[in-house]
């Protein structure tokens, strides 16, 4: 059950979907947030405040079209008699 999950969720048309719908979202929200839930009386710390939901914003949407196609690379399988070493460094170790 959760493998079929994943996978419809991962589908490419069903993921660009929840994209568009997060995106449409998002930009309600902004617009929510300027002209009903701004405080003019410190505006000095609402506005930076949204500011940096716009910024997060943007990152999401900048984001979402980066990956939008996406297309897996074949590997060659390696060749006969080799082997791969797979090597994660750590600090102060």
């Amino acid at each position: 059950m959760r493998k079929l999950l994943r996978g419809l969720l991962l589908s490419t048309p069903i993921a660009r979907l929840l994209a568009l719908i997060a995106m449409l979202y998002t930009c309600y929200y902004l617009y929510w947030r300027v002209h009903f839930s701004l405080n003019l009386d410190a505006l000095w710390l609402s506005l930076p405040l949204w500011l940096a939901e716009v910024y997060g914003a943007l990152n999401f949407i900048v984001f979402a079209f980066m990956t939008w196609d996406v297309k897996s690379v074949p590997h060659r399988p390696a060749p006969p008699g080799r082997t791969v070493d797979i090597l994660l460094p750590t600090y102060n170790e």
